[in-house]
């Protein structure tokens, strides 16, 4: 007798088909759950790493401005050094007394002995009033007429200047209420060129640069990374330029910000105005290096959601 066929277990195809319908579901319903906490956690990490990013570049700024004033104060000093010494006035008022003023040699060697002194300064000179005689170790004397013009004849203490790459303090050096010379002291520039070359927490890419405002441009005062092997100083149009943060600084302004710099590229960046010398300090890191751990935990948040969906994928369809 035939054995009658097997019936086609029915119940099961429609279990393994509601299994498979509730396991599409939980994985739609799964992937905007796990589109938002990857998002949520993309955007909190970003956020922490932009404020520590800022607080990073202020710290820089904040500490390489502290080191440039103290620079400055020093070299200030130095100028008070030579108004206020009695040996300097004795020397001036005696050669002012001579009708041809005549540069001695006393005082040529008291500005020498002065510059083995003080390893801050290169050279030194000193000029009668009238620049009709001048005393020099070394400074080059066709360019010292400035200093008898402009703010420093109204100053009544030192100033700081640069010139073309280069930092000097003048002082006029009065006896009994007459003016009876001024000193110019030429910098030693190693001091301020460290400072602006520490780069210490600023990466691969970060820069610091000073600048000063020079008509309608702004001038570098130090060379930057991307400028080492530039000759003279580096000069913006301040039109052709004006929201970088090389020019903002120079124009008195202050803050950080994400902005274009001079090379045209995208950096954090933190800048401050110095009123006394008139100078602008910009510390910046390039974006792409800053913000690089963020674009890695956003590829490793991608790489981690589709890892989850297949593994409810898979443990969906194994029970």
């Amino acid at each position: 007798m035939q054995e009658p066929a097997p019936q086609p277990k029915r119940g099961r195809i429609k279990f393994h088909s509601i299994r498979i319908k509730l396991t599409l579901a939980i994985i739609f319903l799964l992937i905007p759950v796990v589109t938002l906490i990857s998002n949520m956690s993309f955007r909190n990490a970003q956020t922490l790493l932009r404020e520590r990013i800022y607080e990073q570049v202020e710290t820089v700024i904040s500490a390489r401005q502290d080191r440039i004033n103290d620079w400055v104060n020093r070299s200030m000093r130095l100028g008070t050094l030579f108004s206020q010494d009695p040996e300097l006035q004795g020397m001036l008022v005696k050669q002012n007394r001579q009708a041809a003023n005549p540069i001695s040699l006393e005082l040529t060697t008291y500005l020498e002995k002065r510059r083995e002194q003080y390893p801050e300064i290169q050279a030194v000179s000193v000029l009668s009033p009238s620049a009709t005689a001048s005393a020099s170790n070394d400074t080059e004397l066709s360019d010292m007429r400035k200093f008898l013009d402009g703010e420093s004849a109204q100053s009544a203490g030192p100033m700081l200047y640069e010139s073309s790459g280069g930092y000097f303090v003048s002082s006029r050096v009065f006896f009994q209420g007459t003016l009876i010379g001024t000193a110019v002291i030429n910098l030693n520039a190693d001091a301020i060129n460290d400072i602006l070359k520490d780069y210490s927490g600023l990466g691969g890419s970060g820069e610091i640069i000073l600048s000063r405002k020079d008509g309608e441009e702004v001038v570098f005062l130090n060379h930057p990374r991307s400028l080492l092997n530039r000759d003279g100083q580096y000069r913006l149009s301040i039109t052709d330029n004006p929201g970088i943060p090389e020019v903002l600084a120079a124009q008195h302004l202050t803050g950080p910000e994400i902005s274009i710099d001079y090379r045209q590229v995208e950096v954090v960046t933190a800048y401050r105005y110095f009123p006394v010398m008139g100078w602008g300090l910009i510390v910046k890191i390039d974006t792409s290096e800053a913000f690089a751990p963020i674009e890695r935990l956003k590829l490793e948040l991608i790489q981690v959601s589709l890892l989850t969906l297949i593994l409810f994928f898979l443990v969906a369809f194994m029970v």
